[in-house]
């Protein structure tokens, strides 16, 4: 299974895929909300994405960040 991240300056989407070539969407959230900055003035440090199991165990094999800037 591969999971995939695609960001904007509005949302995350957040994807996973069986087969290596199709995308399926899992749903998506706005970044606005994923910052303290709003609550805490001058504290923003970045968002911080990875991957966790929870009630459970798992074993990642590769991870790996891609950046693609958008056209402009």
């Amino acid at each position: 299974m591969q999971l995939k991240i695609v960001a904007d300056k509005e949302k995350y989407r957040f994807y996973y895929c069986v087969d290596g070539e199709q995308n399926v969407l899992l749903g998506s959230g706005l970044t606005a909300g994923l910052s303290t900055e709003g609550t805490v003035p001058m504290s923003f440090t970045g968002t911080y994405i990875g991957m966790f199991a929870e009630n459970g165990s798992s074993a990642f094999q590769e991870f790996q960040v891609n950046y693609v800037l958008p056209d402009e």
